[in-house]
């Protein structure tokens, strides 16, 4: 979180009514899937939104993590991946038809908006473009878009030209599509 830093974050947004800023940029508030981050703020094209931050994990089946952290977790590389728990990111909700991505500067994740954002919009981002083909993973989709795939699985499950736009567009890691 770039300009507060809360105790306890997940536990408080998990009991809050109201609206929590968390910088002067984004918002966690009710969203149509739970709770989602909202622009506080317009975002241009390619803008960074913020650093998503937690802990490194392999996700290996006996690593002992909850159902919840594993539904949430992150494709840092080849073999790890970010746990947000506890973290801003935890509340990134998937769309069919993202506004943002994930992009790894160096050693950090940052997301990015891949289209205009407009101030009160909710900022989503397509699960599909950070799960490797090598994860076994899917997500029954309620995201609402015209376009919704219904099932949402792996890099490798998407339509070939949709992969092709995702790559293009930088909108996936390379280490999610090269694995």
């Amino acid at each position: 979180m770039d300009s507060k830093r809360i105790k306890d974050f997940g536990i408080l947004l998990g009991h809050m009514n109201e609206n929590l800023t968390v910088s002067t940029d984004v918002v966690v508030r009710k969203a149509r899937n739970g709770m989602g981050v909202f622009a506080n703020r317009s975002f241009s094209d390619d803008e960074k939104i913020f650093e998503v931050k937690g802990t490194l994990v392999t996700g290996d089946i006996d690593e002992d993590l909850s159902d919840r952290v594993r539904d949430n977790l992150i494709r840092y590389d080849e073999d790890r991946y970010i746990s947000p728990e506890g973290e801003l990111g935890v509340y990134i909700n998937h769309s069919c038809l993202p506004n943002s991505a994930i992009r790894k500067e160096g050693n950090k994740l940052i997301l990015v908006s891949i289209s205009p954002i407009s101030s009160g919009e909710e900022i989503v981002m397509d699960y599909s473009a950070i799960t490797g083909d090598d994860d076994i993973w899917e997500l029954v989709c309620n995201c609402g878009e015209k376009n919704c795939r219904g099932i949402i699985k792996n890099f490798g499950s998407l339509p070939k030209m949709l992969r092709k736009d995702y790559i293009a567009r930088k909108i996936v890691p390379g280490y999610v599509w090269e694995l």
